[in-house]
């Protein structure tokens, strides 16, 4: 005989901010004062498969739907903490404590993240004076004990946006996960390299911060004291940065750094094919010999190279030029080169020909980035930008994308197939052109 289903009232508590699940229950903070009863099902889940608990869980419309059904129906406990915990923006100095203390004292709950971000602000960290500050010591120690519990963490963010003490890349010791990507704005120092010596994993590494490379044998005298007679003081002795050692991140192909000392370290002998940096200098000869040295690190890569966006503080047709002089000098390195950046397009009629020139010489190019800021007037509508793709594909038609770079505004110019053996140009969302020299 069928016994009838009894269905209970379940009070869940609905509330706009964050929850974390603790152990078996999930903890809303604060909890309103008014619950909304929804119908449940005993065994409301006794009988749906694992794959259906997954796919109810992945069309739910938020994370707190998510807290709500593992609070009424403990079936889904695991499920949803898989989703709740896989991926974890953190910001704020408190929310992020908490987090990371939970992770820590929870290992089953730490076991799920493998996304983890942590966002530090700069009006987060505010004194009462209104000066920027760090965050407590107490802070860091948190986040050094969650990121030592996460052990299957695969990327891991960690932005500063603050100006103010960043050497704390200690919080990294001890960490026992291999991650494939990582953002780094912490201090270039021994704790960071020491990381980054384990990384076997690591495939796409951003680093913000790189100090300016010292010979070790170089010796600086301090300026002489007003007593003559007193003999000088002894020479000081500049000791090198650390460096990763050889063999360390055997699978590096994505690199972002702040200038090409960090290229010289990092690029030879990793298969490094897509670099975005900056130049160290704005000196125009030294720009010249950055620019042999850069080029000579490059060619030390065990793959072709397949992206390569070089920024500088001030760009100007001539310095561009001498860039593409070197990029097509070194058929070797560039000769699979899919991506280029940042040029100053010429407005010079005649420097521009010279400029489309040197591009013939890079067979494989495919999107190019270019800097229009001193055009007057400036190329800023579409129909101005369409007339320029249309006239570099004259003489480079390999390139089918074009991001147009002025002040601080980017315009991504597309080239498609019609289906009909013409193109057609289509105008992208500026946002696009961070990624795609990742993705060339």
């Amino acid at each position: 005989m069928l016994q009838p289903q009894i269905t209970r009232w379940s009070p869940v508590a609905y509330t706009p901010t964050s929850c974390h699940i603790v152990d078996r229950s999930v903890v809303h903070s604060p909890r309103p004062k008014h619950a909304v009863l929804v119908p449940v099902a005993r065994n409301c889940c006794m009988a749906l498969s694992m794959e259906a608990r997954h796919l109810i869980v992945q069309y739910a419309r938020s994370r707190r739907d998510i807290c709500s059904l593992a609070r009424v129906c403990k079936g889904f406990q695991i499920v949803a903490e898989r989703s709740l915990y896989n991926t974890l923006s953190l910001s704020g100095t408190d929310t992020t404590m908490s987090i990371c203390n939970v992770l820590a004292g929870q290992p089953r709950v730490a076991a799920y993240v493998e996304n983890l971000t942590i966002v530090v602000r700069d009006d987060e960290t505010t004194s009462e004076e209104g000066a920027s500050s760090n965050p407590p010591e107490e802070y860091w120690r948190s986040v050094g004990a969650g990121l030592r519990s996460v052990h299957r963490l695969l990327h891991l963010t960690v932005q500063l946006d603050f100006i103010g003490h960043s050497a704390h890349s200690w919080i990294l010791d001890g960490c026992q996960f291999k991650l494939r990507t990582f953002h780094c704005d912490l201090a270039w120092n021994i704790h960071l390299v020491d990381f980054l010596n384990d990384q076997d994993e690591l495939e796409d590494l951003y680093i913000l911060d790189f100090p300016y490379p010292v010979d070790a044998d170089t010796q600086v005298t301090p300026a002489q004291p007003q007593r003559p007679l007193s003999p000088p003081p002894p020479p000081v002795r500049r000791v090198l940065s650390p460096i990763p050692r050889i063999g360390s991140m055997p699978k590096l192909s994505i690199l972002e750094c702040p200038t090409t000392d960090a290229v010289s370290v990092l690029v030879p002998r990793r298969p490094i094919t897509r670099v975005k940096t900056c130049f160290a200098t704005s000196d125009i000869e030294k720009k010249r010999r950055e620019l042999t040295t850069l080029f000579v690190n490059l060619r030390l890569s065990t793959r072709p190279l397949l992206a390569l966006d070089l920024g500088d503080s001030s760009y100007n047709a001539d310095c561009s030029l001498n860039f593409l002089r070197h990029c097509v000098s070194s058929n070797r390195t560039m000769d699979s080169v899919r991506y280029l950046g940042t040029l100053a397009l010429p407005v010079d009629g005649r420097e521009r020909l010279r400029f489309y020139g040197l591009l013939r010489g890079l067979p494989h190019i495919e999107c190019l980035e270019v800097e229009v800021t001193d055009w007057n007037p400036p190329p800023t509508s579409f129909a101005a930008l369409r007339a320029i793709t249309n006239e570099l594909r004259i003489y480079c038609h390999t390139v089918n994308k074009v991001v147009f770079v002025y002040d601080f505004d980017r315009v991504v110019i597309t080239v498609s197939d019609d289906g009909a053996g013409g193109c057609v140009l289509g105008e992208e969302n500026g946002g696009v052109a961070d990624v795609i020299w990742r993705e060339a």
